[in-house]
């Protein structure tokens, strides 16, 4: 299910990235953005009130607080920097970032919960990614010589 989740998590980085390359937009991109979200809430809502439990949502304002942070900050400019970053990097930059979730999950939960980590696994993932963004962004500068 994780990997049906990020490969349709990468395949729509990618769309949109050729989306606004290839589609002229009015305006800038924020302007356009929100129409993400109200497509996810038209599957989202339907979703939670045909299966979702009522009981289970927030109680205290600090929850409802780090509800809408977590909706508003976190997801949506989050997604909208990330989305914008997408257009402005090559399509296999693009690829290799889009794994960067775990290893960034693991500094967070270094960082913030003090949590032992295996370090030598984390390096030697932090290696590969760095690597893969140094051949990608290698070739990206060969071909754009090759066409320009």
């Amino acid at each position: 299910m994780l990997q049906v989740a990020n490969f349709t998590y990468a395949a729509g980085q990618v769309l949109y990235k050729h989306l606004m390359a290839r589609e002229a937009i009015e305006g800038p991109q924020y302007r356009h953005f929100g129409y993400f979200f109200a497509g996810a809430l038209l599957v989202a809502l339907p979703a939670y009130l045909a299966f979702g439990n009522f009981s289970r949502l927030p109680d205290t304002p600090l929850q409802w607080g780090v509800l809408v942070f977590l909706g508003w900050v976190a997801t949506a400019l989050g997604m909208y920097a990330w989305n914008r970053g997408a257009c402005l990097v090559s399509g296999a930059t693009l690829a290799v970032m889009n794994n960067l979730h775990v290893p960034v999950g693991l500094v967070l939960n270094l960082l913030i919960w003090n949590h032992s980590e295996p370090l030598g696994r984390l390096a030697l993932g932090a290696a590969v990614i760095a690597g893969s963004v140094w051949i990608s962004r290698r070739a990206s500068r060969a071909q754009d010589r090759r066409e320009g």
